[in-house]
């Protein structure tokens, strides 16, 4: 291109940036989500079990904030399904009709604006059923409308394997979207929603990765920069902007905030410093409050740092901000990180060591981030002498360990460690950090205690081998307490998922004396019984009777029948992308651990029904580590 081209072409930016800014100012002055009633299980027994054998009593408490929807249905239709209280779900933001044509980019810039294009967006994903997907027909005979009110209420972020690995899947497949009558949301906004709310913005960069011409809607467009923007890739961010609504008001329309604000970060990206000040005092005209906005911008523009308040929560475009600024993030960034951050925070050189240590925790925690990840932070951290903080004693028992060359020292040390652990979330996060120190330790049978926190931490590791070895050596040692036993009907999911049938006749005799001890002991044991039975174990029927005889029925927050029994009729059916929605949504708020073990047993079955096995027994294995005492064997 000769220089008169380029010239020629600057100046049509120029031009073209001077009537943006002429619309703008223009359109401100225009604004201002039972079962059948049930058999006892004494009827159970004159036959054998067809699915979980069922032990509900009466007036159990249900899952809160309503897991079904009391609203009216449609003429002749039965009552939608639905987990928001009166059934009305969360919708997607639409797009407004565009006023003004697309925004910034100089052209010396490289920053480009445009639509993504027309791919159908439902159907896109990173996984197809070789990959791990789900299948490309897995919402096959699923309701769209269903799927739109069920999606929105999946948890997140999710600290157990089997939920998360089961939603990312879900999320990700590639397949053809549900059929039917639409409440008119975006299949695609409502699954990149969740996936930002469970900390995927990696994921989300990859699902738009080498797909420049996807059809996405503008709340969809907002979470694809937003996904950019947590990595601080302003450039790439900046070509959603197209999608963005524009000339709406700012102080209604929180779409069009961010599309304001990120035209602004985008110009300034660009070297167009008057015209992102101009854009920040549209702004401003238009009553948009955000001292922290305006403070970032100004230093990133014209190098001043002026005055602002702490953010109340550090979200992707303020965190893009920060970086672009050059201006330090908060000393309690992690605590106020959207969990779409905490991956960049934790590789992010030049962030200080504490907060990378400590978005790493939770990274790791949350299955963002691989533990060895962690553990090279660990290594180089500088430490003062004696650590005050949980994050400084976890990094100093790191480097202690990898120093210590006597593996009696090291078992004391690593046991220690996992007893501080003051949730399950931190002993598993620890024990997946520490697993090759764990494994690389014989096992001992002298202390029970240090011996149950090895058991556990290698079941969270599926290290099912060195973990009944460790069960052997405390045998051995004539050591049985309760917290033993559970850890032992664990390692039978373990072995159950490695295709191995367990000793059933072993299992009822256990099961049957941990029943019989009453208390915590027989509630535990109530739930591995019927845990086993959903996977397809035929248990003894002594075990059913010892249970009805000796007290009360097992307890848990029991989610409303019309989802259990949705649930049922999409495994029966074979609809595998509707009974793995099912199965992440009835936990709820509540968590695997507070959940009735015979809506955990159904969820089991659901996974068995739709020809996902190994999914089953994880999703069985994590529900006993979770409903134990968090996550750690006590002192006896």
């Amino acid at each position: 291109m000769t220089p008169s081209r380029n010239n020629a072409s600057a100046k049509a930016v120029k031009g073209a940036w001077q009537r943006k800014t002429a619309a703008l100012v223009c359109v401100s002055a225009i604004f201002a989500l039972m079962v059948p009633p049930l058999a006892r299980a004494q009827e159970a027994q004159q036959e054998a079990p067809r699915g979980p054998v069922q032990l509900i009593p009466q007036n159990l408490p249900e899952v809160p904030e309503g897991s079904e929807a009391p609203g009216e249905s449609d003429a002749g239709a039965a009552a939608p399904l639905s987990l928001y209280p009166g059934g009305a779900a969360p919708k997607a933001p639409s797009l407004p009709p565009r006023q003004i044509s697309p925004r910034p980019g100089a052209l010396e810039s490289g920053i480009e604006v445009g639509v993504l294009g027309d791919v159908g967006e439902a159907s896109i994903g990173l996984l197809t059923e070789d990959q791990g997907g789900l299948g490309a027909r897995m919402w096959q005979g699923t309701s769209r409308r269903e799927v739109e009110r069920l999606l929105p209420e999946l948890p997140a972020p999710l600290f157990q394997p089997s939920l998360h690995d089961l939603q990312y899947r879900l999320l990700l497949s590639s397949a053809a979207p549900p059929q039917g009558a639409t409440a008119g949301q975006s299949i695609l906004y409502l699954r990149l929603e969740r996936l930002m709310a469970a900390g995927e913005s990696e994921a989300v960069r990859r699902l738009f990765a080498g797909r420049e011409r996807v059809k996405a809607d503008a709340g969809s467009a907002k979470l694809r920069a937003e996904a950019f923007l947590a990595a601080g890739d302003v450039k790439e961010a900046c070509r959603s902007l197209d999608l963005l609504p524009v000339g709406s008001d700012p102080l209604g329309d929180p779409l069009a905030a961010f599309s304001l604000k990120l035209t602004a970060l985008c110009q300034a990206e660009a070297g167009e410093v008057i015209a992102a000040n101009l854009t920040a005092d549209l702004a401003r005209e238009q009553g948009m409050e955000d001292a922290l906005f305006y403070s970032l911008l100004a230093q990133k523009t014209d190098g001043l740092k002026l005055d602002a308040p702490a953010p109340e929560r550090l979200n992707p475009l303020r965190y893009a901000l920060y970086l672009g600024a050059g201006r330090a993030l908060p000393a309690d960034a992690v605590s106020l990180a959207e969990p779409s951050l905490l991956a960049d925070m934790m590789r992010r050189d030049g962030l200080d060591m504490g907060l990378r240590i400590q978005a790493g925790e939770k990274a790791v925690a949350a299955y963002l981030a691989a533990p060895h990840e962690l553990a090279a932070l660990y290594a180089g951290a500088k430490l003062p002498k004696k650590p005050d903080e949980a994050w400084q004693a976890r990094a100093a028992l790191y480097k202690t360990l990898s120093d210590e060359s006597v593996p009696g020292d090291k078992a004391v040390l690593v046991s220690g460690g996992l007893a501080a652990a003051e949730t399950s979330e931190d002993f598993r996060m620890l024990a997946r950090v520490l697993g090759p120190i764990i494994a690389s330790i014989p096992p001992r049978g002298g202390d029970p205690v240090l011996g149950g926190h090895f058991v556990r931490a290698l079941i969270v590791n599926e290290e099912r081998v060195r973990a009944s070895m460790w069960l052997a050596a405390l045998s051995e040692a004539g050591h049985r307490t309760p917290q033993l036993d559970e850890l032992k009907g664990m390692v039978r999911f373990l072995t159950g998922k490695r295709g191995v049938e367990p000793d059933l006749a072993a299992a009822s005799t256990e099961l049957k004396l941990r029943i019989g001890e009453g208390g915590r002991v027989r509630a535990v044991a109530a739930r591995e019984a019927l845990l086993l039975d959903a996977l397809g174990y035929q248990l003894s029927p002594d075990l059913w009777a010892a249970l009805l005889d000796s007290g009360e029925l097992p307890d848990g927050l029991m989610p409303g029948p019309q989802l259990l029994r949705a649930l049922e009729e999409a495994s029966a059916a074979g609809r595998r992308g509707e009974a793995v929605l099912l199965t992440l949504a009835l936990p709820g708020k509540t968590g695997l651990g507070n959940l009735h073990p015979q809506a955990l047993a159904n969820m089991v079955s659901a996974l068995l029904k739709v020809g996902l096995r190994e999914e089953a027994f994880r999703l069985a294995l994590d529900a006993l580590l979770a409903a134990s005492e968090a996550g750690r064997v006590p002192p006896a």
